[in-house]
């Protein structure tokens, strides 16, 4: 919402609003996100990867998986699978190719993958 539309829908100057904005965001309790349709990217593939990495890796392969440009989400789980990463690609063969040159190097024993047909909801916000 735009500076001027929130302070007249709070009733305070726009000073008000930019100023307090600004010491929010200062003291880091205020963060913007941008949430943007990956497809519009040429992000056609929404897949979630489960993945059982040996523990003594789980580490490792977290954060060599979060860096990765692809991946908008890393979680350590329980049960068959340890870690489940959330990716998006822009085809099939790009979800290949994530698989065999990104995740073989990390000595995954094993993957399951699920390819999203439809998100409804991601990082709070409906789509």
């Amino acid at each position: 919402m735009p500076g001027a539309a929130l302070a007249a829908e709070l009733g305070v100057p726009e000073s008000t609003v930019r100023r307090r904005l600004r010491r929010l965001t200062g003291a880091g309790l205020l963060r913007t996100h941008v949430g943007v349709d990956p497809r519009l990217l040429g992000m056609a593939v929404d897949a979630n990867l489960w993945l059982e990495v040996p523990s003594a890796r789980l580490a490792e392969a977290g954060r060599v998986l979060a860096a990765h440009p692809r991946v908008h989400g890393v979680l350590a789980t329980s049960g068959p699978s340890n870690l489940l990463v959330a990716l998006f690609c822009e085809d099939l063969g790009g979800l290949y190719r994530f698989t065999t040159d990104v995740l073989a190097p990390l000595g995954i024993a094993r993957a399951e993958t699920t390819v999203v047909g439809r998100a409804v909801k991601r990082a709070g916000v409906r789509l």
